[in-house]
């Protein structure tokens, strides 16, 4: 069954993770095989538009067929936040193993 791993950085933008949570979420829904996971650097993470979401800390085990998402962040007046070095190794690994790592707009 192949993963979606949508990887939360604070000041996401709710729409671009509710966006392709929901298409993914309804083609699981209707037996497509899509298991959807949510991971961040920390468990609650605050949204540019003040409604926190949460996450785990802990990837999941990832396959060349996974996807990882990246929802977009960042607001005209505050500063890009920042992945971490350990997340950002996790993104190069997966797609050096042949994964795909994919974004909306500024993710």
């Amino acid at each position: 069954m192949p993963r979606v791993v949508f990887l939360l950085i604070p000041q996401l933008h709710l729409l671009d993770l509710a966006g392709p949570v929901q298409a993914f979420w309804t083609a699981a829904d209707r037996d497509y095989g899509y298991d959807l996971s949510y991971v961040s650097e920390s468990c609650t993470v605050p949204t540019a538009q003040g409604v926190p979401v949460t996450a785990t800390t802990s990837w999941p085990d990832l396959s060349a067929d996974d996807l990882v998402l990246v929802p977009g962040w960042r607001s005209s007046h505050r500063p890009r936040p920042s992945i971490g070095p350990d997340y950002r190794q996790r993104l190069a690994d997966h797609h050096a193993a042949g994964g795909t790592v994919a974004s909306v707009c500024s993710g």
